[in-house]
């Protein structure tokens, strides 16, 4: 069957916000081997992290693209892993830096990375639970072997994300309150990231024509350069609005 390039443009776009958020997250993680310092490390393998849900329409496309035999065993297995599975231990990552970046103390970061590590350790053993003896609990195959998740995984796959937005704004906040201009100008792109990349992502929930897939794609694009500016700040950008304010 001949695909029509407006069918597959939100799977295109899918794949183009899968590479971009995947190299701004490598490049973070670049910046480990020069600083030595684990945030980069940590907060670059979470933000790549955040293209995985995405994964499922670009191994769609592909299978379209090149008419693929498909195993629905293994490729549902796939699906569990790269939604699932992997985006707890994420969001673990993100959370140790979180508790570094905005300085716990060393008893709060200690109960708060415990308790975030006990539940999402339930998550996980339940998660293996369900897939093993009810996959039909997490979701199932449809049209172009995309997953279509029960509304247990979505409201998970929310609360993650919410998690992420709040963490994200209050270290966002925390910098901006900063007396260095320099960290201060940081907090102000973070948290205009979070809350682009939130926007992208309850657009890409909410709406499903064609015309909203892909301008939430490119939404979360933009969120995603956005957080490596406000992260990184690289000194070209630092130049420019330092000299502006």
């Amino acid at each position: 069957m001949e695909i029509q390039i407006i069918e597959v443009l939100p799977e295109i776009f899918s794949l183009i916000f899968i590479i971009i958020t995947i190299i701004i997250g490598a490049t973070i993680v670049s910046k480990y081997f020069k600083f030595k310092k684990s945030q980069f490390l940590f907060v670059g393998i979470a933000w790549m992290g955040m293209a995985f849900p995405s994964f499922p329409e670009v191994i769609s496309l592909f299978i379209r693209l090149f008419n693929l035999s498909v195993n629905t065993t293994l490729l549902m297995f796939i699906y569990v892993l790269l939604n699932l599975l992997l985006i707890p231990v994420f969001f673990n990552l993100w959370f140790v830096s979180f508790t570094d970046l905005i300085e716990f103390s060393k008893r709060n970061k200690k109960l708060s990375i415990m308790t975030i590590l006990i539940v999402s350790i339930i998550l996980e053993l339940i998660l293996i639970y369900l897939y093993i003896f009810d996959i039909q609990a997490l979701g199932f195959l449809k049209e172009f072997y995309l997953v279509e998740w029960t509304l247990f995984v979505n409201l998970i796959l929310i609360l993650l994300l919410g998690l992420i937005l709040i963490t994200g704004l209050i270290f966002a906040f925390t910098s901006m309150r900063s007396k260095l201009p320099e960290i201060a100008l940081k907090g102000k792109i973070l948290f205009l990231a979070f809350i682009i990349y939130a926007c992208g992502a309850i657009l890409d929930a909410l709406f499903t024509s064609i015309t909203s897939n892909i301008i939430a794609r490119l939404i979360l694009v933009i969120g995603s350069c956005c957080f490596y500016m406000g992260f990184i700040l690289p000194e070209f950008l630092k130049k420019i609005l330092m000299k502006k304010a």
